[in-house]
């Protein structure tokens, strides 16, 4: 099975069966954020183009009229379909891509939807359509290559790009220091009826109860490093996705580790309002793991990890989290190093 950001998808919005720990199907989140991920490219490839999309064609009699579109015509049509199903919950706390708010705004002030479901086949309905959406293509285009557009979009891109930039030179640098990291990836999430209650407050005290504990607790002992990404969906709430890295000399038995740490989480950290996925359980899931024992020179298995990370981050890249008071969704930390002798045979140049 290829490992790609649909599957990533998939893993990350299908519901867990709160007694074992296991996925069961897919929720209504996956299919948002697919439209989403969709919807930013239709626009990608709508932007590329710079001619009119939209013409008219009659019939033989020119008693009746059809709208022709081009490939990138038919895109366009697609995604003013995709964006009418996107519609904003109150106080959902994401951020879009500029570029799709401008597409929405321009939407609905072109009010696109309404004159396509009116439209009937008489030519001067079809050549009135024909040019309220080539108007709104262009005024599209000619916005997004505006100056304040193009600072908006380097503010917003930059923080994920920062991030996978940072996280991946982090990983470099753990990988760097020890011959071989036990790596552990377990999804932190809430239970179906404690999810409502959860704010992005509440959430980010667990999280930071969670991190506090590693010093002293005994499933932190070995442990050398930790990344975290905060996602919200509609059906899941609040959840987190945890990589947690070991020094592999001192510690094996990756899935108990994984299914230890979401037990803390569920019944000492969230007083059993929490849930978890321990993804080291279902590794055959993954054509390219990236997770388990991860040894120094195992650049296949490197790259496994790398490629999860990218996809932690690829989601900011087109719908972020935006919550109150610019509280932080993404991190990494470091665990003081104990003062112990290292294990194993020195590393060969």
């Amino acid at each position: 099975m290829n490992f790609n950001y649909d599957l990533h998808l998939l893993l990350s919005t299908s519901s867990i069966d709160e007694e074992v720990g296991a996925l069961l199907c897919p929720t209504h989140d996956l299919n948002y954020l697919e439209n989403l991920l969709n919807l930013f490219n239709d626009t990608q490839l709508i932007a590329k183009s710079e001619r009119d999309e939209f013409s008219v064609h009659y019939s033989p009699s020119a008693r009746y009229a059809f709208l022709k579109s081009t490939t990138t015509g038919k895109r366009v049509l697609l995604a003013l379909k995709r964006i009418q199903s996107l519609t904003p919950v109150e106080d959902e706390p994401r951020e879009y891509h500029p570029t799709l708010t401008i597409f929405r705004k321009l939407s609905d002030q072109h009010d696109i939807a309404q004159h396509i479901a009116m439209a009937d086949n008489m030519p001067e309905a079809i050549t009135q359509l024909a040019y309220r959406l080539n108007v709104f293509i262009r005024q599209f285009r000619a916005e997004i290559t505006t100056g304040p557009h193009k600072l908006k979009l380097r503010k917003y891109q930059k923080a994920a790009k920062k991030n996978l930039k940072g996280t991946l030179q982090y990983i470099d640098s753990l990988s760097a220091q020890y011959a071989r990291l036990l790596v552990v990836r377990v999804d932190l999430t809430y239970r179906k009826d404690a999810k409502v209650m959860i704010t992005a407050d509440l959430a980010r005290q667990h999280r930071q109860r969670f991190f506090k504990n590693l010093q002293a607790h005994r499933l932190f002992r070995a442990c050398v490093g930790y990344i975290w990404k905060l996602e919200y969906g509609r059906y899941k709430g609040f959840h987190y996705h945890l990589l947690v890295f070991y020094d592999g000399s001192l510690v094996r038995q990756d899935v108990t580790l994984a299914r230890l740490l979401g037990e803390y989480w569920r019944d000492v950290i969230t007083d059993g309002a929490g849930n978890y996925y321990n993804c080291n359980a279902y590794k055959e899931r993954y054509r390219i793991p990236g997770i388990g024992m991860l040894h120094h020179a195992d650049t296949v298995k490197r790259d496994g990890l790398n490629i999860a990370v990218n996809y932690l981050c690829k989601i900011d890249t087109f719908a972020r989290l935006a919550l109150p008071n610019g509280a932080r969704t993404f991190g990494r930390g470091e665990i003081a190093q104990r003062s112990m002798a290292r294990r194993g045979r020195p590393r060969l140049a």
